[in-house]
């Protein structure tokens, strides 16, 4: 009996447990389903198929940030901008005038919405999509720049272009590669988007704007007499259209004469303008929800794709930045894996560029086995270099409001194959601690680019040799052909020092770019007069990691034997007269500790501040150069990164990173603005004209300093390209 009670409420309330379980199991579902809940974006409506979508959030918050600042207020404040606000307000009595008139329509009331509907439109969120059709006209627009961009080099090269100017070339392979794909001649599909809560008025506009645009086209020209403006409902929503034909364009008046004369192949110009003229481009506009729509396509389809089927959020490169989706997020973009590879297609830019060549060989003059050399090159040349190029994929970004200014995160499925993000950047303390400027990157190995480059620079150096040296005058044939001679031994020791030498050295592949702004001096020139304090100059260098100091070392000493013997080879040729004087010393070498410094002083007769001394220094794990011993010692010697932002953990695997300080670039710059006004100052008396501007200009470089850094690191994540970034942002004191 005691069995059989207990059973029952058991049993009950185990089932209800169950129950609550499939109950929540379903709501998390539905809330997976959705990573982005809680988040109102367009994106929501934009189908999953788009070629890319990018949207600006948050508008008037960050406008409204900025006008509340201590910044702005200081801006505001300054006399300059207190007397053109003066000039505005006296200028505003006369109502013919244009501030009088932008006064007017502010107190008009019906102007006056138009004006608050401008304003709203750009409020909230602004947003861009455009859909498959645009990666077509992209790959299109790739193909007439790479085709535009190598062909006339190769025609002037061959001679070939000598019966055309440079604007007959830019249309001969225009229309060349126009007419190779005419699939590809359309108007792509685009929409603009501006999120409103005023839509009655919106609406209102709209209708208005279509009587403006129906009384300014009454009496029409012909080249417009047969656009439509009209009304089409799309969705539920109706929107004003205005339809143009470009076949109604005065296509007549083009001289299509001179377009045949330009044809590679016969009929080309006709094909390409009976493309153009078949052509329709339709322009949208309506309000549907929230949001204000403006559309250019062949037709309105676009429009009606807008909230069919799964969303763009719905897509896997979207999920991954859902962690964000409870962030104050101030945009979001997308690029499909399609659209990226229209864009940043190297491999086939390449293909573009080898067919434009092949295409433009027969005018070269060449026999029949020279051009088949030349081809067979091309083509080889081609696939061996598309080993080395990135394979374009999807892009996804978004960035968010922090309490210490913006932050962003990009994913890229990209394969970059020439990086590496396995280990942390070590010589983010070599780059001085607090620079300027810095791009630190580590690579994968360059042995196999090298080769691919020495391979085919001695194909070059052989076509060169054999082709056009025989076409010279036999004077200068002569003198080319011993310097050929002289250098082909020397070019074979310098490949052997760089391939069994300077790779291996720096088998590491770290390298820094940085800009520091320590050097200061009051006369960098001997010819400019002293100043009263000394003034900072930005320092360019380059840091590398080094693998082995011995072998870096000897390589230097193969470049140098190889540029000593070019000069003195060249001493050899009749014509060529190189002074006795002008030779290769060897560096001056310092020992300092753990460090050695190599350099060269510069004539005396430059009249440069002897601070300045080219010089590259080796030290433990690490080589740099520069233009002043204490940067490159400075650089040699293990410091932390003080910049912070994202780079305060300095054991991260990382590929790359990079460090602007933008408000230590103005510091860097403010002395010399003083010294410009000092020099304009100096004839006249204090508190004059020159005295005020500089006070106007003080105030703006302390404005511009609240944008303190930038930061940003690129590491791989589950072979995604993660790119994470902040700008710090810090306003001035009241």
């Amino acid at each position: 009996m005691q069995c059989r009670d207990v059973f029952p409420s058991r049993f009950i309330q185990w089932t209800f447990v169950a129950v609550c379980l499939a109950v929540g199991a379903r709501s998390g579902a539905a809330a997976a389903a959705d990573p982005f809940a809680g988040l109102e974006t367009a994106a929501r409506m934009v189908p999953a198929d788009a070629a890319f979508y990018s949207s600006m959030m948050r508008n008037r918050e960050q406008v409204e940030s900025l006008l509340g600042s201590n910044a702005w207020a200081r801006l505001k404040a300054m006399p300059y901008v207190q007397m053109g606000l003066a000039l505005y307000n006296l200028q505003a009595l006369d109502s013919e005038s244009i501030p009088g008139r932008i006064n007017a329509a502010l107190r008009d009331p019906e102007q006056r919405k138009l004006i608050d509907l401008a304003a709203e439109l750009v409020s909230d969120e602004v947003f861009v999509y455009g859909d498959e059709s645009l990666v077509g006209s992209i790959a299109l627009v790739q193909q007439v720049a790479s085709a535009m961009r190598y062909g006339p080099m190769v025609l002037q090269l061959s001679g070939a272009a000598e019966p055309f100017d440079e604007n007959e070339l830019q249309a001969m392979l225009l229309l060349a590669v126009l007419a190779e794909n005419i699939d590809l001649i359309r108007v792509p599909e685009l929409v603009v988007g501006f999120k409103i809560k005023n839509t009655e008025y919106a609406v209102a506009q709209r209708d208005r704007l279509e009587t403006l645009l129906r009384e300014a086209t009454r009496d029409r020209p012909q080249a417009v007499q047969n656009v439509e403006i009209g009304r089409k409902e799309v969705a539920g929503t109706e929107y004003l259209t205005l339809t143009a034909p470009l076949r109604d364009l005065p296509w007549d008046e083009l001289p299509m004469e001179r377009f045949e004369q330009l044809e590679t192949e016969r009929g080309e110009a006709r094909k390409v303008l009976d493309a153009v003229k078949s052509l329709e481009v339709v322009v949208a506009l309506g309000v549907r929800g929230e949001y204000v729509l403006l559309s250019i396509g062949p037709s309105t389809d676009v429009l009606a794709r807008l909230g069919e089927g799964p969303s763009l959020l719905v897509r896997d490169e979207l999920k991954s930045l859902s962690q964000f989706a409870d962030r104050r997020i101030t945009s979001i973009s997308y690029l499909s894996a399609a659209m990226a590879r229209a864009l940043g297609d190297v491999a086939q830019q390449i293909d573009d560029t080898l067919e434009a060549v092949e295409q433009l060989l027969p005018l070269a003059g060449l026999d029949s086995v020279q051009e088949q050399e030349i081809r067979q090159d091309a083509r080889a040349m081609a696939e061996e270099m598309k080993r080395f190029v990135p394979e374009p994929g999807a892009m996804a970004s978004v960035s968010f409001l922090t309490d210490r200014g913006i932050e962003s995160y990009q994913h890229q499925w990209t394969v970059r194959v020439d990086l590496d993000g396995t280990k942390p950047l070590g010589l983010l303390g070599h780059i001085g601690g607090s620079p300027v400027f810095a791009i630190a990157v580590r690579e994968t190995s360059s042995a196999q680019q090298y080769a691919f480059l020495a391979k085919w620079a001695a194909r070059a150096f052989d076509h060169a040799e054999r082709l056009a040296v025989p076409r010279m005058p036999e004077d200068e044939r002569e003198k080319l052909q011993q310097a050929f001679d002289m250098a082909r031994p020397l070019f074979r020791r310098a490949d052997v020092a760089t391939r069994d030498m300077l790779l291996p050295a720096l088998a590491d592949g770290q390298l820094a770019l940085v800009i520091d702004r320590r050097l200061h001096s009051d006369r960098f020139l001997e010819v400019l007069p002293a100043t009263r304090t000394p003034l900072p100059m930005l320092e360019p260098a380059l840091v590398v990691g080094v693998s082995d100091a011995d072998l870096l070392c000897k390589s230097m000493r193969e470049y140098m034997a190889v540029a000593r013997g070019l000069l003195d080879g060249l001493r050899t040729i009749e014509g060529v007269d190189i002074p006795a004087e002008v030779h290769i010393p060897d560096p001056r070498i310092e020992p300092h500790p753990g460090a050695k410094l190599y350099s060269y002083a510069l004539p005396v007769e430059w009249g440069l501040d002897k601070q300045i001394v080219p010089n590259a220094g080796l030290g433990a794990g690490v080589a740099a150069l520069s233009l002043s011993h204490d940067h490159t010692l400075r650089l040699l010697r293990q410091q932390p990164l003080t910049s912070g932002g994202v780079l305060a953990d300095a054991a991260r695997p990382r590929a790359m990173t990079v460090v602007f300080d933008v408000a230590g670039l103005v510091e860097a710059v403010k002395p010399w603005i003083g010294l410009a006004f000092d020099h304009a100052a100096a004839d006249q008396p204090a508190g004059g004209e020159v005295a005020a501007v500089r006070q106007q200009v003080d105030t703006f470089l302390e404005v511009l300093q609240t944008l303190r850094t930038f930061t940003s690191e690129s590491y791989f994540e589950d072979g995604v390209l993660v790119t994470h970034g902040m700008v710090e942002i810090e306003d001035v004191g009241p």
